[in-house]
């Protein structure tokens, strides 16, 4: 337990002596923040596609479980009428552009 202790309170305090260095810290501080909101925005893009990309294929699924009158609607609505497993990887290859 002691050893553990130890070398978290070592760790924090190389952490706050790398942040708080008064020569390059800010420096080190704007650094981290910029990253961090990058690695922020590329989660958030990348979820977002990817729920859209879901989204549109379970509606395709969807349409396509109804049967002759899923087709009817597909062609009213100008969903293409391709199956399912072709649509999704259309779907999903979109998303991941």
């Amino acid at each position: 337990m002691f050893f553990k202790s130890l070398m978290l309170g070592m760790g924090l305090g190389a952490g706050l002596m790398y942040v708080l260095d008064p020569e390059w810290g800010e420096r080190r501080r704007r650094m981290v923040a910029r990253r961090s909101r990058q690695a922020w925005r590329q989660t958030r893009l990348t979820w977002d596609h990817g729920r859209d990309a879901v989204d549109a294929g379970l509606k395709y699924a969807g349409l396509r479980r109804r049967g002759p009158l899923g087709a009817l609607w597909a062609r009213l609505t100008g969903h293409p009428t391709q199956p399912w497993p072709v649509r999704a990887s259309a779907t999903l290859a979109r998303a991941v552009r």
